[in-house]
């Protein structure tokens, strides 16, 4: 089952969330099936504005639950999806990767046999956060996807206005985004500047220069941790441990009461208590 919040465009309204989907397979091919035709004439002609009445779908939770409102709410992640506009074809696309893992694909609103317009949904076994670490490794295993793919924001679900539209169901194994990108993600850490760079280059001589370098590897931190919830279950691990390492390298600025007291700032679960208390020890 993938969480999937359904909502539309409205011209000077606030973003709200319509409804909240369980989508199995089922349900998800019933919606392929079923494209929304859109008359041009009802719109004078004007495509886009036929494309920015269909639905939009977020493949993924709210951060906060208590509002049905959208903006900067994007929380955890139940599917990959990859919007491709140009520079691939749907042909090439599926030589690639068919038998590799499950997805579902469909002909983007736009798609035509001179341009190539679609999109993938690529189920994931766990529910994950988009990370910057994610997003690099993501961008080299999906070469020629739209910038702006792994953002938060949400897609068009299927329709049309020409006879242009497909789409195509394809088996495999569920992907397994945590085995195939942890390692490549933590490698990605590995490489951040540590802060001998800074020392070496004589930027700290003072207290006051510690305190000022401190505050802003803190402030950094805080991003990372900001960028998911952390009163919901699951999703969290990485980010966790991967702030934590941040800080660990350059635990010659920063203290490590300053640390422990910006993960005080979070309301950390037990779990991810016990997690932070295991690492800290190494400090």
């Amino acid at each position: 089952m993938m969480i999937v919040n359904r909502y539309y465009r409205r011209e000077g309204e606030p973003t709200r969330i319509d409804i909240k989907l369980n989508l199995d397979h089922a349900k998800i091919m019933q919606i392929l099936e079923n494209p929304i035709y859109k008359d041009l004439k009802q719109y004078d002609g004007d495509v886009d504005e036929a494309k920015s009445s269909l639905p939009l779908y977020f493949f993924g939770e709210l951060k906060d639950n208590t509002t049905i409102y959208l903006k900067d709410n994007y929380g955890i992640r139940t599917a990959l999806i990859l919007d491709y506009d140009k520079n691939m074809s749907i042909g090439d696309w599926h030589e690639t990767h068919k038998g590799k893992f499950e997805y579902y694909m469909y002909t983007s609103f736009k798609h035509s046999d001179a341009q190539h317009r679609f999109r993938v949904i690529i189920p994931t076994l766990q529910q994950f956060y988009m990370t910057a670490e994610l997003k690099a490794c993501l961008f080299e295993d999906f070469p020629n996807v739209d910038s702006t793919t792994f953002d938060n924001r949400g897609f068009y679900g299927p329709g049309y206005y020409t006879d242009n539209y497909g789409y195509l169901y394809s088996e495999g194994p569920v992907f397994n985004i945590a085995r195939v990108y942890a390692d490549r993600m933590q490698a990605i850490i590995n490489r951040y500047p540590t802060i001998e760079d800074v020392k070496q280059s004589r930027a700290i001589c003072t207290e006051a220069d510690r305190a000022f370098h401190a505050k802003c590897i803190l402030d950094k931190a805080r991003a990372k941790m900001n960028s998911v919830s952390w009163t919901s279950k699951g999703g969290r691990f990485v980010t966790l441990r991967s702030t934590w390492y941040y800080l660990w390298q350059r635990r010659d600025v920063v203290e490590q009461c300053e640390a422990q007291e910006m993960f005080d700032e979070y309301n950390l679960q037990p779990k991810q208590l016990k997690d932070l208390k295991g690492y800290m020890r190494s400090w």
